[in-house]
């Protein structure tokens, strides 16, 4: 980048967010949670263990869980979204580019008036 032609990367990392944090609701149906504002269903999932009506809380961080294939173990944690994934959607991007855009005319209209203000400070 020079003075005369800014450029700058974006980027997000990050590991995949737990589904408990997308409101995430066992059912009998599986686990119910939201994500991008859409509620979906993940069949076959769980929260808690023991059968209906009288599930118990497992001592597993409120995940959600799901069998990897079969009836008994291994059980995998289910996970949504990273932020580097919904960062690299082109709406998404398009957003942050634009925001972007904006912050950068205000930071360099503030800088360009501090600047102006400091000689004209040293002038006198």
């Amino acid at each position: 980048a020079t003075a005369k032609f800014l450029e700058t990367d974006i980027i997000g990392s990050g590991t995949p967010i737990p589904l408990k944090f997308f409101q995430a609701q066992e059912t009998k149906q599986g686990v119910t949670y939201k994500m991008f504002g859409k509620k979906e269903i993940l069949p076959h999932a769980f929260i808690c263990g023991g059968k209906f009506p009288k599930r118990v809380t497992l001592k597993m961080g409120n995940n959600v869980f799901q069998r990897a294939d079969g009836d008994q173990f291994p059980i995998a944690k289910q996970e949504g979204a990273s932020i580097a994934g919904v960062m690299s959607k082109p709406e998404i991007a398009s957003s942050i580019v634009k925001k972007a855009n904006e912050r950068l005319i205000a930071n360099i209209q503030y800088q360009l008036a501090r600047h102006e203000y400091a000689a004209n400070k040293k002038a006198k």
